[in-house]
């Protein structure tokens, strides 16, 4: 049975101002879910209802099978009888205590035994990478450190679910990288179900199981991160996830010999082939065509030819963007290897599949092969 289930959930705060709009989505039991948007597309209002801290407008809301918000039925269960954990952004410790009793605070108000107490805290610390650090004060740790302490305080009280709303935001990029090895690790150890707010796709990409992919208060999109990155539902999700950006360029579209697609504009011609989806297209139909950077690569005697307008080199790879005529493409290289500015190159596309977009609805109407003619 799905852990939760939100029906058709609603949360209006006026009016004119609608946060979330009819959501729909199943979590299961071990899942690591990722609600990504950008700001203001109702990712933390809707951890916030799952958490019972914010009243949805309409719909449901079931944990373990359980109505936990019913507008219809008039069911609202606070929050502290969800058995959900919850860790905000700037880790909440109390700073007046030290890691040890900020982590047993929950057990203490549990009125466990000092001795099970002692037991649970010790075994947290040591999870959490934390031994010898139990008589320190939170201002005497790292924000790495202070986060793992805010982690173990919440997994103290063994939460069937852990909510967690932008929590590493507040470190720099080393610490963060660290970080999520420690979430993906922790949730592999304790089968938590976790239900995860960031704005920051590799952060989704890296570390869930599932992504629900918000705009507007609208569910984008909703599955695997590699799901949505080969098949993203719209523009949208082709825009939003991927770093360097996909290449989304604008074509004018026909059927030709049955079902292919001629595509065509001033720097370049495909023949696109559907491999699923594909609909009859009227001439001069507008469609987007979606290339991942990775399937752009430079070849001697490729059939289009560009020149390099600049590069990124990192070492592992390089982001090399190809001016064509006033398209701009962007390419990665995996290697240690680099362009000059101004360099004549040719491109050629891997032997991968691409969306197609509608221009006007912005959907996806096929999956496809290319070939440029």
């Amino acid at each position: 049975m799905p852990e939760i289930v939100l029906r058709n959930v609603v949360k209006r705060y006026d009016k004119f101002n609608t946060a979330v709009s009819n959501l729909n989505f199943e979590i299961h039991g071990n899942d690591f879910i990722t609600l990504l948007g950008p700001s203001g597309c109702g990712k933390t209002t809707t951890l916030r209802m799952i958490a019972g801290l914010e009243h949805p407008t309409s719909g449901e809301i079931s944990i373990d099978g359980k109505l936990v918000f019913s507008s219809s039925q008039g069911i609202d269960v606070p929050p502290e009888k969800r058995n959900i954990g919850f860790i905000f952004q700037n880790y909440a410790l109390w700073p007046q205590m030290t890691v040890y009793k900020n982590i047993a605070f929950g057990l203490e108000n549990q009125h466990w035994k000092y001795e099970r107490i002692k037991e649970r805290v010790n075994s947290l610390l040591k999870m959490m990478q934390l031994d010898g650090y139990e008589n320190r004060y939170p201002s005497e740790l790292s924000g790495g450190q202070q986060q793992r302490v805010a982690i173990a305080r919440t997994l103290a009280t063994s939460p069937k679910i852990l909510l967690m709303d932008e929590p590493l935001s507040n470190l720099d990029a080393k610490l963060r990288m660290g970080m999520r090895m420690e979430l993906k690790n922790l949730h592999a150890q304790t089968h938590i179900t976790i239900i995860y707010v960031t704005h920051d796709q590799l952060e989704a990409m890296t570390m869930s199981t599932k992504i629900a992919l918000l705009k507007a208060g609208v569910l984008q999109q909703f599955g695997t991160p590699l799901e949505i990155y080969s098949e993203p539902a719209n523009l949208f999700a082709a825009d939003f996830i991927g770093s360097p950006a996909n290449n989304l360029i604008p074509f004018h579209g026909e059927n030709v010999n049955l079902d292919e697609i001629a595509l065509s504009r001033a720097e370049m011609r495909f023949i696109y082939t559907p491999v699923s989806g594909g609909v009859a297209i009227t001439k001069d139909s507008n469609l987007i065509l979606g290339i991942r950077p990775e399937d752009v690569f430079i070849m001697d005697g490729g059939p289009i030819e560009g020149k390099v307008y600049s590069t990124l080199p990192s070492g592992m790879e390089t982001v090399v963007c190809i001016l064509i005529g006033s398209l701009k493409i962007n390419c990665v290289l995996f290697g240690r290897i680099d362009y000059k500015i101004g360099e004549s190159v040719a491109i050629n596309f891997k032997d991968s599949c691409y969306p197609l977009f509608d221009a006007k609805t912005g959907e996806r109407i096929a999956l496809g092969k290319i070939e440029a003619v």
